[in-house]
């Protein structure tokens, strides 16, 4: 509401790149900057010969102290990620994000916090290029025993760049991280929680005949596997309605023929629809990933 603060929004563009650059020219009332194209020789050569050298001595002391009962498994996650060049992304990302935060400095960041390494060079760089931001870490929707990344140990606390607030999705999750995930005292801060009231069916009738609503997020993989599933699913209970929503950057049309035309000819296309309205509709979800 302020006309002097200027908000943007910085985004990491997925592959297919040729796919996805050109859709992003496109727009008029928003620019888009992809942030590598900012990067000079200079970076790349910097990052590369860090990953080199990295790669060339895995085997190196000194990587994860005092850690010796996990250094194994440390050791080689750090390879995969060496070998899968998420290493190099990052290092590149971080010497980038200084160029453009020189150009336009920060003072306030909100994002959303996992605790990735990812997340860890762009805390880095604003550090480095605007001392004086505020950064906001809003905690990712699914915490869950397996998202390891949230839990810190006190020596990790230590040396992970972290945020000087983050906002948690209510109180029981701020409960559970302030029991089990070692933050410093203070940083945890309880926002909004995500609540939605109990929607009436339309009709008893959905009860009785079964409508399954399928609601996709993260892949064109994804996308054909939970089709699949749904048509096995129909062929045994050929009573039961499928609607599928699919996420708006992996739509229907990425299907093989085979797929789609079952889709269209036994199942119902929800693209566009109101997620209110389908989640009347439904007597039950079926998903994949509880971001969704």
């Amino acid at each position: 509401r302020n006309p002097a603060v200027r908000l943007n929004y910085l985004a990491l563009v997925q592959a297919p790149y040729q796919q996805v650059l050109p859709r992003l020219v496109q727009f008029e009332r928003k620019l888009y900057s992809p942030d590598f194209l900012q990067a000079g020789l200079r970076d790349y050569a910097v990052a590369l010969l860090h990953t080199l050298r990295e790669l060339v001595l895995p085997h190196r002391k000194g990587h994860f102290p005092n850690v010796a009962e996990s250094s194994a498994l440390l050791e080689e996650a750090f390879r995969w990620d060496l070998a899968k060049g998420g290493y190099f992304q990052n290092l590149l990302l971080y010497r980038t994000l200084r160029r453009f935060l020189r150009k336009r400095p920060l003072q306030r960041r909100i994002y959303p916090y996992e605790n990735k390494s990812l997340e860890n060079m762009l805390r880095l760089a604003a550090r480095a290029e605007c001392p004086g931001c505020l950064i906001l870490g809003y905690q990712h929707t699914s915490i869950t025993p397996r998202h390891t990344t949230f839990r810190l140990s006190a020596k990790e606390v230590g040396v992970t760049p972290l945020p000087d607030r983050i906002i948690t999705a209510g109180q029981i999750t701020r409960s559970y991280l302030e029991q089990l995930g070692g933050y410093p005292a203070g940083m945890l801060r309880a926002g909004c929680a995500l609540r939605q009231s109990t929607l009436q069916p339309d009709s008893e009738d959905c009860r009785v005949t079964g409508r399954i609503l399928v609601a996709l997020s993260s892949s064109r993989f994804e996308l054909v596997d939970a089709t699949e599933i749904m048509q096995r699913v129909a062929d045994a209970r050929a009573h039961l309605q499928i609607g599928i929503r699919p996420h708006p950057e992996f739509p229907l049309s990425l299907l093989p023929d085979p797929l789609l035309k079952w889709v269209r000819d036994r199942a119902i296309d929800l693209s566009g629809t109101s997620l209110h309205d389908n989640l009347r509709w439904c007597s039950a979800t079926a998903y994949v990933s509880s971001t969704v």
